[in-house]
């Protein structure tokens, strides 16, 4: 983990993460857990002072990947930016209602697909239907049923 100082050119190819204390280690995890999955590295940087917004777009600016995340945790705000945006206007912002295993895991998952040039996950997409837990079974059961209901109904019209 990082201490705050600037990186060098010998960093590794990585999202960085700019964070101001104090952050939970579950907010930190679920982003990172949302870039592991999508095979892009984080870098994580601790720093004194911040707001998201403008932590996230040095961060950005300090990625070979040209993509950051800030954090400010006494603000309850997390940001996905990017070096050619302008510092107000971050790709994502979440809030404290959204400081959730699901919402930053897509965050951290949504800052790697930037950086392949992969479609973004939204709230309300499919992915987000088939994520592990007790009312996914129910969901996934719900989207094949209409699915095979649809498709019979497709087979009986051009019979």
């Amino acid at each position: 983990m990082g201490d705050g100082k600037a990186l060098t050119d010998e960093s590794a190819p990585s999202v960085q993460i700019w964070v101001r204390r104090p952050v939970s280690e579950h907010v930190i995890a679920s982003i990172c857990w949302g870039l592991e999955e999508e095979g892009i590295p984080a870098e994580i940087q601790y720093v004194e002072q911040g707001a998201a917004r403008s932590l996230g777009k040095e961060a950005a600016k300090n990625s070979r990947l040209n993509v950051g995340i800030g954090i400010d945790g006494r603000a309850k705000e997390a940001v996905l930016h990017h070096r050619d945006l302008p510092e107000d206007k971050p790709l994502f912002l979440y809030e404290e209602s959204a400081f959730e295993a699901v919402s930053l895991r897509r965050l951290g998952a949504n800052s790697a697909r930037v950086v392949k040039g992969d479609p973004l996950i939204f709230e309300n997409t499919l992915q987000d239907w088939t994520t592990d837990g007790p009312s996914a079974q129910v969901e996934k059961d719900c989207l094949q049923d209409a699915v095979v209901r649809i498709v019979a109904e497709f087979l009986n019209q051009t019979t």
